[in-house]
């Protein structure tokens, strides 16, 4: 594994604006969301065009653009898996994924991101993967295991809440 010599930060002011925008904190809500109902990101929404593929473990996605963050439809299909890069600066708690906020069925630390060739590590406070709605009470994160550091478990279940993710502490 190379080792890491420096870290690029990637948090542009766009992806910094809306991690700190309204209190959203953990769970930043996307530019453009004023005319969403309960929080829904529309920023970055997959599309027919953008279909995901899948690697051994994991998802596999293009990189994490903290100022479009991908966050699915407003109402996704059932089954379909969608490039999705949820907020993981905090910690794996919270999601905002189909105009609902969702939470992790067992919290997890953020991934570390993996160096790339030069050993630097590209930080934007998102974790990269795909999103799945299960059923109308499970969605599904799988995590693409190319941008995260080794022994993370890829997938995480997250069941729907009414509770608002807190701000960041």
């Amino acid at each position: 594994m190379p080792r890491t010599t420096g870290i690029r930060r990637a948090a542009t002011g766009l992806g910094l604006a809306a991690a700190l925008a309204g209190g959203a904190g953990c769970a930043p809500v996307a530019a453009g969301d004023a005319a969403a109902p309960a929080g829904v990101a529309q920023a970055g929404a997959a599309t027919a065009a953008d279909p995901p593929t899948r690697g051994p473990g994991g998802a596999s996605v293009d990189p994490t653009d903290p100022g479009r963050p991908r966050t699915g439809p407003r109402r996704p299909v059932r089954g379909e898996a969608y490039p999705y890069d949820l907020y993981t600066h905090c910690g794996i708690a919270f999601a905002r994924f189909g105009g609902r906020t969702w939470l992790a069925s067992s919290r997890r630390s953020e991934p570390a991101t993996r160096p790339d060739n030069a050993g630097l590590s590209t930080y934007t406070g998102y974790t990269a993967g795909t999103m799945t709605l299960v059923d109308p009470r499970t969605a599904r994160f799988v995590i693409d295991l190319r941008r995260v550091a080794a022994g993370v478990h890829p997938v995480v279940t997250f069941r729907p809440t009414s509770r608002r993710a807190p701000v960041c502490q």
